[in-house]
């Protein structure tokens, strides 16, 4: 299985430094940079493009879902899925056959 990790982002920052460590994430881990047109979703670019990987960085992924409650019931409902060999619809948010479809986000 191949792996392309993406972060994924409607607004960035324009600091220099903030840019800098965005290139040493993506040099480091592979991670891509996706800007994310909220108004215009078809017009999203890609700033730097993901290392596609076979494997996953297990470690780090362990100590973001410590971080983060989100991510560890995401990571637990993936692993009971692979281990019953059944992906359990209901746990995760559809996907949209239309892409017109696709709601847009709106600011407060």
């Amino acid at each position: 299985m191949l792996h392309e990790p993406y972060l994924v982002a409607g607004k960035w920052f324009d600091d220099e430094e903030f840019r800098g460590e965005l290139q040493r994430l993506s040099n480091a881990f592979g991670v891509g940079i996706i800007d994310l047109s909220v108004e215009s979703p078809a017009d999203a670019r890609i700033v730097l493009p993901a290392r596609v990987r076979t494997e996953l960085d297990w470690a780090t992924l362990d100590k973001l879902a410590e971080m983060n409650p989100v991510l560890r019931e995401f990571l637990r409902s993936v692993r009971i899925d692979f281990e019953s060999n059944k992906i359990h619809d209901g746990e995760y948010d559809g996907t949209p056959k239309d892409p017109e479809a696709v709601p847009t986000v709106v600011s407060k």
